[in-house]
């Protein structure tokens, strides 16, 4: 029953629903957008740095993998130094520049001939090398989104380079400034973010970071091989990503739980004057309904009630149970205890149907069919009809009408106008008497030519 109402109200405010569910298909949008564009970022600043071609990173005290992007605090001279080491070969500074303008994004200051010597060298799709102070390289990803050429313009930390060359992607930063002309922009001469080195083998890196540790004045400096390097950039040691992330899902569970509190509330008010009735009785909307629907289906199935009380217990047809609105043959020392639905006899099938001015209301016309087959002759009928009289009506007539023979049109039709012949409506303001009579004909056709499908067999 619940199920049916919820479907029956989605469908019967379709603008409200079609809201709803934009909302909470956006608000799980959003997570999936947020968290994926935040780990997709990551993975391609871990390939991209894995692409320079180092063996050891060597980063200013304090540093973490993500903390290097804002300017140069370290003298470049210190590269002097590490190339003195064992099994150095290469060392290259590198300043990364974060830029917030049109996109967040990282520049690369580079000195071309060192940074080359560390994976080889870069891989022209147009142009070539910068040789002046106001030409750039970026690489094709970059060329593609911009619709930039060799020879165009960029404006870089406001700025305008001329565009020298066009790389491939993944190697670094996707635009490169030679690295005097960065430090000029930021106001770092001599300086460097990093320090790339490049050893005679890789699997000298971990003597290669006790070396660059033992030397005075750098023991408190971040250096790492760069398979440690990467390894750890991960969620767990990026500062404030998953606390961005907790913070994303949680602002888009409260979105959604308001739009659907909003839904549920309008739901509500829209019933007023039903729950002010159902209160009055002492029980629930949903209660109410939950019992009306079981009414009809039980006496459909040809139930019974069992009551108990200082006599005992008596056994009560279901069709002689109830006599009114709220009302039955109970006496007041009487309790009922249980609800008797007969086991099939044969293949049990059924359904019902419910005419409603909107969802929620009371049956203006509601009939239950419960049918029990063996072959193709009906061994076992029910027909039950709420709404059209005082009480629930079991329309025996028409259930006999249907026993011991075939379920076909003449039967179905016969069964029909016999349940609306048992039906007594009254006229009121949801229809007339002979329109609701109308409709359990109606009803007890619908069900009766397709209780062989799957989805009106009861359970």
């Amino acid at each position: 029953m619940m199920n049916k109402m919820i479907v029956a109200n989605l469908v019967h405010r379709p603008i409200r629903s079609l809201i709803s569910i934009v909302a909470v298909a956006l608000e799980v949008a959003l997570i999936l957008l947020i968290a994926g564009l935040a780990y997709g970022i990551m993975n391609d600043s871990r390939t991209r740095t894995a692409g320079i071609g180092a063996d050891v990173i060597v980063q200013p005290p304090g540093s973490s993998n993500f903390a290097t992007i804002s300017g140069a605090p370290v003298p470049v001279k210190v590269a002097d130094i590490l190339r003195t080491l064992p099994h150095v070969t290469v060392v290259s500074p590198v300043i990364w520049q974060l830029s917030t303008a049109g996109a967040l994004e990282v520049i690369d200051g580079i000195d071309l001939p060192t940074f080359e010597a560390l994976g080889g060298p870069f891989q022209y799709v147009q142009g070539g090398p910068f040789r002046e102070p106001n030409e750039m390289l970026v690489d094709d990803y970059i060329a593609r989104q911009k619709h930039v050429r060799v020879g165009d313009t960029m404006e870089v930390l406001n700025h305008d380079f001329r565009v020298a060359g066009i790389v491939e992607n993944g190697r670094g930063a996707r635009k490169f400034l030679p690295m005097a002309s960065l430090q000029d922009l930021i106001g770092a001469k001599d300086k460097a973010s990093v320090f790339y080195l490049k050893l005679d083998d890789p699997t000298n890196a971990d003597a290669a970071v006790k070396e660059v540790k033992s030397i005075p004045g750098m023991e408190k400096y971040s250096v790492q091989s760069t398979e440690e390097y990467l390894s750890m950039m991960t969620p767990s040691h990026l500062p404030g990503f998953q606390p961005f992330i907790d913070v994303v899902i949680g602002v888009s569970v409260i979105i959604g739980f308001l739009v659907i509190f909003q839904s549920m509330y309008a739901a509500v008010m829209e019933r007023t004057r039903e729950i002010g009735v159902l209160k009055a009785l002492g029980a629930s909307p949903g209660y109410i309904l939950n019992i009306l629907m079981r009414e009809t289906t039980l006496l459909a199935l040809g139930g019974s009630v069992v009551a108990r009380g200082p006599r005992g217990l008596r056994t009560i047809p279901l069709a002689d149970f109830v006599t009114g609105p709220f009302q039955n043959v109970l006496d007041q020392d009487e309790i009922a205890v249980e609800a008797v639905i007969p086991a099939a006899q044969g293949t049990r099938s059924g359904g019902y149907l419910k005419l409603e001015r909107r969802v929620g209301d009371f049956a203006t016309v509601g009939v239950a069919v419960a049918l029990e087959t063996s072959g193709e002759t009906v061994t076992r009928a029910g027909i039950a009809l709420t709404g059209v009289g005082g009480s629930t009506i079991g329309a025996t007539e028409a259930a006999d009408a249907l026993t011991g023979r075939p379920l076909n049109a003449e039967s179905i039709a016969q069964a029909a106008d016999l349940a609306a012949q048992a039906a007594r409506p009254r006229t009121d303001h949801r229809g007339s008497a002979e329109y609701k009579r109308h409709m359990v004909r109606t009803f007890v056709v619908r069900l009766l030519s397709r209780t062989d499908a799957p989805a009106e067999r009861a359970a």
